[in-house]
């Protein structure tokens, strides 16, 4: 799934039927700005956060498989 108006590049590249054919959803928020404005601030910090998967998959240091790998198996590693 995808915020609208974010990740559109990735979202472009797995929604095609060439491409990765998967389901993707669009969702948008939905609610009063005292509900809204705590949620956007958080997505505006963890997309801002260097680690992120938005930073990261822009970068081309960063490994495909990095990108892809299985948070569960990333987490049970340690």
């Amino acid at each position: 799934q995808k915020l609208h108006g974010m990740g559109d590049d990735l979202y472009a590249e797995v929604i095609p039927a060439d491409r990765l054919g998967l389901p993707c959803r669009v969702y948008a928020p939905v609610g009063s700005h005292e509900d809204l404005l705590p949620y956007l601030v958080r997505r505006l910090l963890e997309n801002g956060a260097n680690s992120s998967f938005v930073n990261r998959i822009t970068d081309e240091d960063v490994a495909i498989e990095d990108l892809i790998r299985d948070p569960v198996e990333a987490v049970s590693s340690f």
